[in-house]
């Protein structure tokens, strides 16, 4: 039994120990560029060992890289959601409520990603196989408005609501 507790108050002191690398390499990036940011001063910032940063990343572009990767698992699994109009609303709902409540991680991505839309490779590959060469330019303006607006309303600190804007991306959503 005090094996098993040992082991999850070792599990937690990791978990934890990732969020506060991600937090405080977020909290970075607002002032600084990716290339910029040194693994010696996350870790200070962060309140933790080298050694502790090197045990879950290979360096700074690798933990950039999988912040990337969640924000894309999160909105591949929103775009999931819109299999039909209901579902499509509930996509936009939710993207609108995560970009709300972690406007700092998505600053972030786009300054990671500048170029990148939010929909990325992987939904383009499956667009592509799915259907006609007019829907593959449709979703490569959708991606790049999507993306705009979304850099726009964090820019305006989220200043419309949650509702509204996902009225709006559906009001123009429909082509």
């Amino acid at each position: 039994m005090g094996k098993v507790l040992v082991h999850e108050v070792k599990n937690m002191c990791r978990e934890s120990a990732v969020k506060r690398i991600k937090k405080n390499f977020i909290l970075l990036l607002q002032t600084k560029e990716l290339h910029e940011i040194k693994v010696a001063q996350l870790c200070k910032l962060a309140e933790i060992n080298r050694s502790t940063f090197y045990a879950h990343f290979i360096d700074i572009y690798d933990l950039s890289e999988k912040i990337t990767t969640e924000i894309e698992d999160k909105y591949l699994y929103m775009v999931n959601l819109a299999g039909d109009s209901v579902g499509l609303k509930q996509a936009f709902f939710e993207l609108f409520a995560d970009v709300k409540k972690n406007p700092k991680i998505y600053q972030a991505y786009f300054k990671i990603n500048p170029t990148k839309g939010l929909l990325f490779k992987e939904h383009d590959e499956k667009t592509g196989e799915r259907h006609n060469d007019f829907l593959k330019y449709n979703s490569i303006f959708f991606r790049t408005g999507i993306t705009a607006v979304v850099k726009l309303w964090l820019e305006n600190v989220c200043e419309e609501s949650i509702e509204e804007m996902t009225a709006l991306v559906l009001n123009k959503y429909s082509f």
